[in-house]
C-alpha cells in the first residue's frame, strides 16, 4: 500500500503546482477577471483541475507502470525509484515551464500555449530577440528555477513514504494493487468517464466567459496536443502542399464570391457589407439532420423514398436541390453551416486552437442584432469540442446529454430525436425573441436505435437495410412533428425554419468525391417572405448564412466565403474528405484526389470528361483559391467581423 499512498501523493503535487500556475495567470491577468463572478472564477479551477490531472498522468504513467510492480517497485529497486524521480522532475518542470511562458504568450495571443510559437522557427535569433525586448525573460527564467527547485525538493521528500523495511505481499495482491493504479491512471489521463470522448479543450469552455475558460486549461496540455500530437494533422491539411500564394488566393476568392472593393470592410480581405433591403426580425430555427441524404428523398431523384415528412414541408417551403455539404463528417457539416467557411483538408479546426476564433458566421450576425442563440446536440456537448466551439462562434448556451432525463437516453448518440426536439419547444416558448435556435440530430446514424411506441414508418421485417431505413424514417417523422409544432406555436408565422443534411450517404459511389456523399436538401421555409418554389442552382454549407441574411434583409457583414442562394449569382460547391476536394459548378465536377490526380466528370451523369484543359485546369485553381484563402485567413487569425 506504501506504492498507492506514494502514488496519489506524487499525483496530487502535481496537481498542486499547476493549480498555483493557474493561480498565477490569474493574478497576472486579473483585469480581464473583472465582472466574472467568483463562482465562475472558483469552477475554472475545478474543470482546470482536469486538465492538470491529465498532463500529470501522462508524466507519471511510465513511472508508475514498473514503479507499482513488485519485487522491482519503488519499494524494492533504488535504480527504479532513480529513474522515475528523474523522469518525473524533467518532464515536471517542462510542463510547469509551459505554464510559465504562457504567462506572456496568452496576453499576447488570447489563447494558452500552442504550435504559434513554431511560426518563428525560420527566423530564431529575430525571434527570441523580440521576446527579450519585450518579456522580462530573466524574471521568468529565475522564476521557474525556483519553482522547479521546490517541486523537485517536493518529490523527492515524499519518497519518505515508500522508507521502510521490505513486505513481501501475495501476488494476487500486487497485482491487484497494480491494476487499481493503472485503471486509474487510464482515468485521469482520459479526463472523463464519457465513453465518446477523451478529454479535449472543449470541456474548458463551460461558462460565457473567454477569460474564465482559458483559464481552465493547462498550458501543457494545450501545447502538447496542438503543436505535437496535431503536427501530423496540420501538415496533412495543409497537402495542397503549393498553397496559392495569400494575395492571389484572396484576389481569386474575392473574384468568385463577386466581392467589390467599395463593400470591403476595413481589416478584413473578404468581409463586405450587404444590404438586403428592410429588416425582418423573424426567429430562425435551424435544423442540421444526421445523414440526410438526396438519395433517400424521391423528389431529388433518390434510390429510395425515406422522406415523406421532408417532402410534404418542402412543398411549402424553397427547395433546393442540388446543393451540397463541405465535407463527409457531422463535425465540418456544424463548421461550415455556423462559419460560412470551407471545411478545411484533414483534421477538423474545432479541435485545433485556430478554431478558437469568431468567424462571423449566422448566429454571430444574429446575436449581434440580439438574438438569444441556443444549440441543441442530443449526445456528449463536448464530441467533436463543439461547446467551446460554438461559444465562441455566436451560441450562448448549448444544450446536451445532461439536459436531457437519463432514461431517455438510448445509446452513445444520446437521446431520440423527437426528446431533443420536445425540449427545444419548451425552451422555446419562453426564451427570449427573437431567437435563432440551431438543432443537430443524431438518431439517423448508427446503431441506428429508435425509441419504442412512436408512429413512424417501418420497412417490413427482414429487410436488407431494415435498421438503416427504419432510423431514416423516424428522424423524418420526429423532423415533421417538429416542424409541425413550430407551426402550431403563437410565434410560427414569424418563424424562418432551415432544413439541411450535415452530409450525404456513401451510397453506390462512381467516382472518390463522390455526390452521395455529399449531395443534401436544403429546405427553407419563411412565411410570408418567400413563395414556396424548386430552385436548381448548385450550392453549398457556406452559402447558408448569406442566404438567410438575405430573408432577414438589413444590413450585416458579410464575412463568410458564401454567396446568397435566393440571387442568381455565379455558385460552386466545393466538397472535402479528408485530404482530397471536388468543386462542382454546373455541370462539371472537378476532383483531385489523395495522389494529386485530376479528373473532371459531367454532372449529374459522372461520365468522365476528356479534353476541357482550360476549363479543369480553371476549376483546379478556383479550388485552391477558396482553400489557400480560407487557410492564410484562419492561420492569420483575421477571420470574421473586424468592426466587432
Amino acid at each position: 500500500m506504501r506504492r498507492l499512498r506514494y502514488l496519489a501523493a506524487v499525483i496530487t503535487l502535481f496537481a498542486l503546482a499547476f493549480e498555483l500556475i493557474r493561480l498565477a495567470l490569474l493574478i497576472r491577468y486579473a483585469a480581464m477577471a473583472r465582472g466574472i463572478p467568483a463562482s465562475v472564477l472558483c469552477q475554472s479551477f475545478l474543470v482546470g483541475l482536469r486538465f492538470d490531472l491529465t498532463v500529470t498522468g501522462y508524466i507519471v504513467a511510465p513511472v508508475a507502470l514498473f514503479g507499482m510492480l513488485p519485487w522491482i517497485g519503488w519499494t524494492s529497486s533504488r535504480i527504479t525509484r532513480l529513474a522515475g524521480r528523474i523522469w518525473m522532475i524533467v518532464f515536471g518542470s517542462i510542463a510547469l515551464l509551459a505554464g510559465i511562458a504562457d504567462m506572456e504568450f496568452f496576453g499576447q495571443f488570447n489563447s494558452r500555449l500552442n504550435h504559434i510559437v513554431f511560426g518563428w522557427s525560420d527566423t530564431p535569433m529575430m525571434s527570441l530577440k523580440i521576446v527579450w525586448e519585450n518579456a522580462p525573460v530573466v524574471v521568468y527564467l529565475a522564476g521557474w528555477l525556483v519553482v522547479a527547485a521546490l517541486f523537485s525538493v517536493a518529490l523527492i521528500r515524499l519518497e519518505r513514504l515508500l522508507d521502510g523495511p521490505e513486505q513481501r505481499e501475495p501476488l494476487w495482491r500486487s497485482g491487484a494493487v497494480w491494476l487499481l493504479a493503472m485503471a486509474l491512471m487510464v482515468l485521469i489521463i482520459r479526463g472523463r468517464v464519457s465513453e465518446k470522448a477523451p478529454i479535449n479543450w472543449s470541456v474548458a469552455y463551460f461558462s460565457s466567459y473567454n477569460f474564465a475558460n482559458q483559464l481552465a486549461l493547462n498550458s501543457g496540455y494545450t501545447f502538447v496536443q496542438d503543436a505535437i500530437v496535431d503536427q501530423d494533422e496540420r501538415n496533412e491539411a495543409n497537402v495542397l502542399g503549393d498553397l496559392m500564394p495569400e494575395q492571389e488566393a484572396l484576389e481569386r476568392t474575392r473574384s468568385l464570391l463577386g466581392v467589390s472593393d467599395s463593400a470591403l470592410v476595413s481589416g478584413s480581405p473578404i468581409a463586405r457589407i450587404e444590404w438586403d433591403g428592410p429588416e425582418h426580425r423573424y426567429n430562425v430555427v435551424l435544423v442540421i439532420c444526421e445523414s440526410l441524404a438526396s438519395v433517400f428523398i424521391q423528389s431529388m431523384g433518390g434510390v429510395e423514398d425515406l422522406a415523406p415528412e421532408l417532402e410534404r414541408i418542402a412543398a411549402n417551403s424553397i427547395l433546393f436541390d442540388n446543393f451540397f455539404s463541405s465535407g463527409s463528417h457531422t463535425f465540418t457539416g456544424i463548421f461550415s453551416t455556423t462559419t460560412g467557411y470551407p471545411s478545411p483538408l484533414g483534421k477538423s479546426l474545432m479541435k485545433r486552437s485556430e478554431g478558437q476564433q469568431d468567424f462571423g458566421g449566422l448566429a454571430s450576425v444574429l446575436r449581434h442584432r440580439g438574438y438569444t442563440c441556443w444549440f441543441y446536440v442530443p449526445h456528449d456537448p463536448h464530441f467533436d469540442n463543439m461547446q467551446g466551439f460554438l461559444h465562441i462562434n455566436g451560441y450562448e448556451k448549448v444544450v446536451g446529454q445532461p439536459d436531457y432525463p437519463a432514461g431517455e437516453v438510448l445509446s452513445t448518440l444520446g437521446v431520440p430525436d423527437h426528446v431533443m426536439f420536445d425540449r427545444a419547444i419548451q425552451d422555446m416558448r419562453s426564451l427570449p425573441k427573437p431567437f435563432f435556435v440551431t438543432l443537430l440530430t443524431s438518431t439517423n446514424h448508427g446503431p441506428f436505435r429508435i425509441p419504442d411506441g412512436v408512429p413512424s414508418p417501418r420497412v417490413p421485417p427482414g429487410s436488407k437495410y431494415e435498421k438503416r431505413f427504419n432510423a431514416a424514417f423516424y428522424a423524418d417523422w420526429a423532423l415533421g412533428r417538429f416542424v409541425d409544432q413550430l407551426a402550431a406555436s403563437d410565434w410560427g408565422d414569424s418563424t424562418i425554419v432551415v432544413i439541411l443534411g450535415d452530409h450525404g450517404v456513401n451510397w453506390s459511389p462512381k467516382v472518390s468525391i463522390d455526390p452521395s456523399l455529399f449531395r443534401i436538401p436544403l429546405v427553407i421555409h419563411a412565411p410570408g417572405l418567400h413563395a414556396p418554389e424548386v430552385l436548381h442552382r448548385v450550392g453549398c454549407q457556406v452559402d447558408v448564412t448569406a442566404t438567410v441574411m438575405d430573408l432577414l434583409g438589413g444590413s450585416w457583414v458579410n464575412a463568410s466565403f458564401g454567396t446568397s442562394l435566393l440571387r442568381p449569382n455565379h455558385h460552386r460547391a466545393l466538397m472535402v474528405k479528408d485530404v482530397e476536394e471536388g468543386l462542382i459548378e454546373g455541370n462539371r465536377l472537378m476532383i483531385r484526389n489523395r495522389a494529386g490526380k485530376l479528373d473532371m466528370y459531367s454532372y449529374p451523369g459522372l461520365e468522365p470528361v476528356e479534353g476541357e484543359e482550360k476549363q479543369r485546369e480553371r476549376l483546379l485553381q478556383d479550388a485552391r483559391a477558396l482553400l489557400s484563402a480560407s487557410h492564410h485567413l484562419i492561420a492569420l487569425r483575421v477571420v470574421g467581423d473586424p468592426t466587432k
